[in-house]
């Protein structure tokens, strides 16, 4: 019961006791003093049960407002009020790596199950000084009040870090029970620091994204403002180019024998100045402006290579711009507008490791369908592997160029591309030598048998 409940009560038998007095002991009582106490005390008990009841409103209202609805964690709103009341000293975001693979492979049902299941194990790892909040989408963060240094901040962070990925999630979707381990990326930020302790430990998870760290801590040493700004600058180029319509493709040939096809390469415009997209790409990754790109050089491919007859031409998509089904959809719109599918070849560029060759395998059925070609591009580097061949049945693999630059030279390099290049021929998939950057290389590419060439001492890209 409500201190407000209590005040009511009480007031309603001081009114009686009153009333009683003057009924009792006052031996010149009248009518109305027995009913004005009364009365008063009443009026007064619903006036406080009415404030009793709007209190009620009240904190229904704020528990709805500071909670996230699927998990019953605080929200990021009363992550930013506790940051005061908590005196918080340090602040963790962690970001659950390919969640929205997990979605696509699952169904948001069973998204939203994996999400409940880690927020009540993430729940689990607070203490009386320690709170976990789901802080938006695939991300929660965690705010401490406990003052240690930063050394000891981050072996709590790996340790963390540890105890999750460790963790077996298990979710059941009615007769269906589904195990898995999650991957996360952890980003933190101590009170030392000046302004935001939000918006440092959210420059570190980025920067622990961008150059692949499982968690890292904000350090000025670390220069995370230094390439935030350069990613915001990159970022704004891109923005622009789009703007302004400064995306320019230029075309590198690949040589075999008398045939000649080209990859189309990414530029931006910049006064007489073409950008590569090393100067760029990175930085928009996780942006909208990725796959805006990606639709525009895909446009301004097809309509170059329409007046070019008979002529192959190769773009390069990523697994994420397949599942991105905007991309998707304009690819194949693409296709059926110019009729010229036959001589696309798609080159598959990989920043992750694949988690859903169903719906790779799809996308590539449905390309061929059109008579399209597929590729794995740098092949030998990075998550390719020969485990992508036999998933994927490709038409060409590209060797990756850090293998091929070295053949003249290295024996490891001239033997590793031998056995790409035999393991090829045998599941009849031609292969494609990157980085042929001298005679020298490209003779010992051509005495290893391989079936087409790419590299400056052969073409430079251009317009």
């Amino acid at each position: 019961m409500s201190y407000i409940k209590y005040i009511s009560i009480t007031l309603l038998i001081v009114g009686l006791i009153v009333m009683f007095q003057f009924v009792f002991v006052l031996d010149h009582f009248k009518p109305y003093y027995l009913v004005a106490p009364f009365i008063a005390s009443v009026l007064i008990g619903i006036l406080l049960t009415h404030l009793h009841k709007k209190t009620l409103k009240i904190h229904a209202l704020e528990f709805e407002v500071y909670t996230d609805p699927l998990t019953g964690l605080p929200n990021r709103l009363a992550l930013n009020k506790d940051i005061v009341r908590m005196k918080a000293q340090v602040m963790y975001i962690l970001d659950i790596s390919s969640f929205s693979s997990l979605n696509d492979l699952y169904g948001e049902q069973v998204g939203d199950e994996i999400l409940k299941e880690i927020a009540s194990f993430l729940k689990g790892l607070t203490s009386h000084s320690c709170q976990v909040y789901r802080y938006m989408g695939d991300q929660f963060a965690f705010l401490s009040s406990k003052q240690m240094d930063e050394e000891a901040h981050t072996i709590q962070m790996q340790n963390m870090h540890a105890q999750i990925e460790h963790h077996l999630v298990k979710v059941t979707i009615g007769h269906k029970e589904i195990e898995l381990y999650i991957s996360i990326v952890m980003g933190a930020a101590t009170k030392n620091i000046t302004n935001s302790i939000i918006e440092k430990a959210d420059m570190a998870l980025n920067f622990a994204k961008r150059e692949k760290h499982s968690a890292v801590l904000y350090a000025k040493n670390l220069k995370i403002e230094a390439h935030y700004e350069a990613d915001l600058a990159q970022t704004e180029l891109v923005k622009n180019a789009l703007k302004y319509d400064l995306i320019i493709p230029v075309f590198q040939p690949i040589v075999k024998g008398e045939e000649i096809s080209y990859e189309c390469l990414v530029r931006i415009k910049s006064g007489a100045t073409l950008i590569p997209p090393s100067g760029f790409l990175k930085a928009i990754k996780k942006t909208r402006y990725y796959s805006e790109l990606t639709k525009v050089m895909i446009r301004k491919s097809f309509a170059h290579f329409s007046h070019k007859q008979g002529v192959s031409f190769s773009i390069n998509l990523s697994f994420e711009d397949i599942a991105n089904s905007e991309v998707n959809h304009y690819l194949f719109e693409m296709i059926e507008t110019y009729n010229i599918g036959s001589r696309l070849i798609v080159e598959l560029v990989e920043s992750e490791s694949i988690d859903n060759f169903t719906m790779v395998k799809a996308f590539i059925h449905a390309l061929r369908a059109y008579g399209a070609r597929i590729a794995i591009d740098d092949f030998g580097s990075g998550y390719s592997n020969f485990s992508y061949l036999l998933e994927m049945r490709p038409d060409f693999i590209k060797i990756d160029g850090s293998i091929i630059k070295e053949i003249a030279t290295c024996k490891d390099s001239y033997h590793l591309t031998k056995l790409i290049h035999d393991a090829s021929k045998s599941m009849n998939i031609q292969t494609i030598a990157e980085f042929i950057h001298s005679k020298e290389v490209h003779e010992k590419a051509k005495e290893l048998g391989i079936d087409a060439f790419q590299g400056y001492f052969l073409g430079e890209p251009s317009l």
